[in-house]
């Protein structure tokens, strides 16, 4: 799980760790306004239980044109 919000820019996994029963988990800093992306809809509902505002969108990147000719 782990190797996956890695790779989809999904938080950023701390140094921490947390318990839950006998298992250990790596504690991650999730991007809500990323994961809003994929489920708007589970990310406001999270929000409203946790009695945070909703993250709004980030901004679209736009790739930069080139102000040449290609090498």
């Amino acid at each position: 799980m782990l190797h996956f919000i890695k790779e989809h820019k999904l938080g950023k996994v701390l140094n921490e760790t947390g318990r839950s029963g006998y298992a250990t988990y790596q504690k991650v800093a999730f991007d809500l306004a990323r994961l809003a992306e994929f489920d708007p809809e589970g990310v406001a509902e999270h929000c409203r239980f946790a009695g945070i505002e909703v993250p709004k969108e980030k901004p679209q990147k736009t790739k930069k044109q080139s102000r040449g000719k290609e090498r």
